[in-house]
């Protein structure tokens, strides 16, 4: 018969022997053979035991450096909170992380969005009230109402005035003249308002967009205009509507102070007057051909103006551009005649009243009647 032996092996009874000429995979093997207990570790489990120490040492390092992250940036070097990258306070240049020129360069050659002279003071602007839309962002300085004028900044255009401009706009009595009041709508085919409605004047409020607007011309609408409105929105845009990069006139440096002052003093001290900034987050491939998309986006800021002001169903808004103005008689008339399109109950898109004039260009020669 055939005797057979049963031998139990036992893994603590066996060592594993390697030549260590056979390249580093060896020498890794008899290194580890040398380590408590890995010696009576299978093959297949001393992989997956070095899998499992590679991964704990990748978790390790990174949560350290992520740690060491949120330490390091939780403050900035003035002391302040850090602002994560959706924080809307930021400016669309530190959203993105583009640098000025960068983003100046990628404008050029056709690139992504245009920040121009953005990182002189685009810290300060960030601090503003914001809104970011789709097609860029608005950034809402203080009104006239909220800030201290430096005194050397202080005048009054009033001062200037001839007696008969005294006489024309000193008319801004809380006492309403009815006969006069009425001969003025009548002048202008309007109703008057009869015992049912409110004798009252609307509040107006206006909008234009302002860059590099003649400092005269402004003066003259101004003065037509003075202590008439409740609000001019006022939006600065640091391009052209053909998206050519253009330097910020009222805002971030010393000059722009001065004239900011300036603009809030002239149409006089009843009115709020605010400049409010937009940057554009459109590429020129995205308007071509289509240059006033530029300035109907620009000119949604004044609703948002509007609003913070407390405008009012019954309120009127004017959308203009700087250098043009209604007659101050009209405007007053708007004020408090029966104006078919101001009755209430109606859409939002009826009560409209649509100005237009003789538009002359280079010569009183050149007029175009039909351009309003």
């Amino acid at each position: 018969c055939i005797k057979r032996t049963m031998v139990a092996i036992s893994r603590s009874n066996v060592r594993r022997v390697r030549r260590v000429n056979g390249g580093g995979g060896e020498v890794l093997d008899v290194l580890i053979d040398k380590i408590p207990y890995m010696s009576q570790l299978s093959s297949a489990d001393r992989l997956l035991l070095l899998c499992g120490l590679a991964l704990l040492g990748t978790v390790a390092f990174a949560s350290y450096f992520l740690i060491s992250g949120i330490l390091a940036g939780s403050t900035t070097a003035d002391g302040g909170l850090a602002k994560d990258s959706s924080d809307p306070r930021l400016s669309p240049t530190d959203r993105m992380g583009v640098s000025d020129q960068a983003s100046l360069q990628l404008h050029r050659s056709g690139g992504k969005r245009i920040f121009d002279d953005w990182d002189v003071s685009n810290s300060e602007m960030g601090k503003l009230k914001n809104i970011s839309l789709p097609h860029g962002s608005f950034f809402f300085g203080p009104d006239s109402h909220q800030v201290d004028i430096t005194e050397s900044d202080v005048f009054d255009p009033s001062a200037s005035w001839s007696s008969l401009q005294h006489e024309l706009l000193d008319d801004d009595s809380d006492t309403i003249n009815v006969e006069l009041e009425k001969k003025r709508c009548a002048s202008y085919g309007f109703g008057f308002p009869d015992a049912t409605m409110p004798l009252k004047r609307r509040r107006l409020f206006y909008g234009a967009l302002i860059s590099g607007d003649s400092a005269e011309v402004i003066k003259a609408t101004s003065t037509e205009q003075y202590n008439i409105y409740h609000t001019v929105s006022l939006i600065e845009s640091n391009t052209t509507q053909n998206l050519t990069p253009k330097k910020w006139r009222f805002f971030g440096s010393e000059d722009a102070s001065k004239e900011l002052n300036w603009l809030y003093q002239l149409f006089g001290p009843k009115t709020k007057v605010s400049v409010d900034y937009y940057v554009t987050s459109q590429r020129k491939d995205q308007i071509d051909g289509e240059e006033l998309l530029i300035e109907y986006f620009q000119r949604e800021g004044h609703s948002y103006r509007w609003k913070f002001n407390g405008m009012r169903p019954d309120d009127i808004a004017i959308i203009t551009d700087i250098d043009e103005t209604f007659s101050r008689d009209f405007l007053r008339a708007l004020q408090i005649c029966d104006v078919r399109q101001f009755r209430p109950g109606q859409s939002c898109r009826s009560p409209k009243v649509y100005a237009s004039t003789l538009i002359f260009e280079s010569s009183p020669e050149c007029a175009w009647k039909t351009k309003s």
